[in-house]
């Protein structure tokens, strides 16, 4: 999938620029190519886009239909009232970064460094802006919608307000004011003032600096987040595997059914899986279990109130006998 980075560096695939594209609007084909190509995604042909675009209306995100007058269809987002809270959070987001300086800031303690000063206001203001946007999040849900759609509007306002974005400014400045570089007189000084912290080593310096002095305001949180951040790259690794072998499983899963379904069988074994056929005769050819022996193959698992629950180890299937 074709990605860029958005003017605050966080990535972004071709699917959710299409989409904040579409917001409030009704885009041709070509629109969305150009608005694309002004983001750094390019595709060789247009085959590529109308992949995209197909993909992002078959999961029922965006639509497409014609005008009258117009000779090319029109795409846009198929849930209005997503469209409406993600315009609301972009407004808000957007409003709270140009008026932060009114934001009331934390009174400065007595002989209070300015680097701790600094990380105190940081939490002050990261910290409200958080429990502010989580609460304002359920304004937009409602007991006569479903689960899965309160969960979809609680998503799309994070989308635009979690994290911050714009707000990382706020410790770019900080780092900049303590580094000296907030004053400028020549263009070189000028440059060094406005330059990202990966750009400046008087700012990385600073930054551990800062980290450090973070642990020791708060050893105990600092070391909670420490050590989950330290795990993180093998839990993403082993995520990483354990979707690759369930999507092969399904995959797997898929063409069996497709196969049984052109060649099915007259009768099955009592404990015979209706799907993929495993009996428990002979290892699983492929999947999430390949190679392994399950003697007693498709089984009743548990029973219950309602019926039979018959499970096939193979291939995952589970399938409801009813009591008579």
């Amino acid at each position: 999938m074709k990605t860029s980075s958005d003017s605050f560096g966080h990535e972004k695939s071709a699917y959710q620029w299409i989409k904040e594209y579409l917001l409030g609007h009704e885009k041709r084909f070509g629109e969305i190519k150009q608005f694309l190509a002004g983001q750094g995604i390019r595709y060789a042909d247009d085959k590529g886009l109308d992949l995209a675009l197909k993909s992002l209306i078959k999961t029922g995100e965006i639509g497409k239909h014609r005008v009258a007058g117009n000779s090319y269809p029109l795409y846009y987002i198929k849930k209005r009232g997503l469209n409406s809270i993600a315009a609301i959070a972009q407004e808000f987001q957007s409003g709270v970064f140009h008026e932060i300086t009114k934001f009331p800031y934390l009174q400065r303690e007595d002989q209070e460094s300015d680097e701790k000063y600094l990380l105190r206001s940081l939490i002050h203001t990261y910290g409200i802006y958080d429990l502010y946007v989580q609460m304002k999040s359920w304004q937009f849900t409602s007991n006569k919608k479903p689960h899965a759609e309160n969960t979809d509007i609680r998503r799309t306002w994070f989308r635009y307000t979690l994290p911050m974005g714009r707000g990382s400014s706020l410790l770019e400045d900080g780092i900049r004011d303590l580094t000296g570089l907030r004053f400028y007189g020549t263009t070189e000084e000028f440059n060094e003032s406005v330059s990202k912290i990966y750009e400046n080593e008087k700012k990385q310096r600073k930054l551990i600096e800062l980290e450090n002095l973070l642990k020791e305001m708060y050893p105990d949180e600092m070391k909670f987040f420490e050590e989950i951040m330290a795990k993180s790259p093998d839990e993403a690794k082993k995520t990483k595997e354990w979707i690759s072998v369930v999507l092969r499983h399904e995959a797997w899963k898929k063409r069996t059914i497709r196969k049984n379904i052109k060649n099915p069988k007259k009768s099955l074994k009592p404990n015979q899986c209706p799907v993929c056929y495993y009996d428990g005769t002979t290892k699983v050819k492929a999947g999430q279990c390949k190679g392994m022996v399950f003697p007693a193959g498709f089984v009743n698992e548990v029973t219950t109130e309602e019926g039979e629950n018959w499970h096939c180890p193979a291939c995952g299937h589970w399938e409801l006998r009813k009591s008579v």
